[in-house]
């Protein structure tokens, strides 16, 4: 109990630590106003596909094309840039969590529970804007049918969220955890035909269905499981890098 109680206090901090960062909330609003721009300029398919659901993406001779489609892409680039408070590892405040009885593990629990509420900030921003102009332009369904596509963003914000804690605590650069998930992002969107098969670009909603590609449930599942497999390399290296910033 008194673990959980540690834990859940330092992801407190660390989530208020991410609320008072400004450029993340200038990352958000500059997300929501390329959804809303793109919904206000949409036509009659699903308003989570046409805001969220990636490039468009064909099959042309057995093959997948991936073809025009920028707001998704902008928006994981700019998530990705609203993280860079929380891959922070300031010497000083880890000293003072680790006296107050808080473990190494504990610590990056912490860290990635913040990462996870932060993901679900972010991605609720989105859909709120989304549904104000379904409310204001055209009167459809939000998410009616695309709960698992939903779901999938959320997980996929996750993940990458704990990939770059990871890369943080692995490689101990910052500008690693930033530039490696940002380099996959442009991988998935213009890698070519095995771009649908990373983890990031299942986070397409466009990509369900095609021949070749992962069901809608499958895909949650392969990104979840990157997410776990990059929770848990987070847990093996805190030990030497938080040794090193505790020192």
């Amino acid at each position: 109990m008194r673990r959980g109680r540690l834990v859940a206090a330092s992801a407190g901090n660390d989530l208020r630590s991410w609320a008072h960062h400004l450029p993340a909330w200038g990352c958000l609003v500059a997300a929501a106003a390329i959804v809303g721009l793109t919904l206000l300029g949409s036509g009659t398919h699903s308003l989570f596909r046409q805001a969220l659901g990636g490039p468009e993406v064909v099959v042309l001779g057995g093959q997948l094309h991936v073809g025009a489609g920028w707001t998704w892409l902008a928006v994981g680039t700019l998530f990705i840039m609203s993280l860079t408070v929380l891959l922070e590892v300031p010497s000083r405040w880890t000293q003072l969590t680790l006296v107050r009885g808080v473990s190494r593990r504990q610590w990056v629990a912490a860290r990635l529970a913040a990462l996870a509420a932060g993901a679900v900030v972010y991605l609720s921003g989105l859909l709120v804007v989304m549904a104000v102009v379904a409310v204001a332009d055209q009167p459809r369904s939000l998410v009616g049918g695309i709960g698992w596509d939903v779901g999938l963003w959320a997980v996929g914000l996750v993940g990458i969220g704990w990939f770059a804690v990871a890369l943080r605590l692995i490689t101990g650069e910052a500008w690693v955890a930033f530039a490696v998930p940002l380099l996959l992002l442009g991988v998935a969107r213009f890698g070519g035909g095995a771009a649908p098969y990373l983890p990031f670009a299942q986070w397409i909603a466009a990509l369900h269905g095609l021949p070749g590609t992962l069901s809608v449930a499958a895909g949650t599942g392969y990104v979840l499981l990157w997410t776990l497999l990059s929770g848990a390399a987070a847990f093996w290296a805190a030990s030497g890098r938080m040794s090193e910033h505790a020192s």
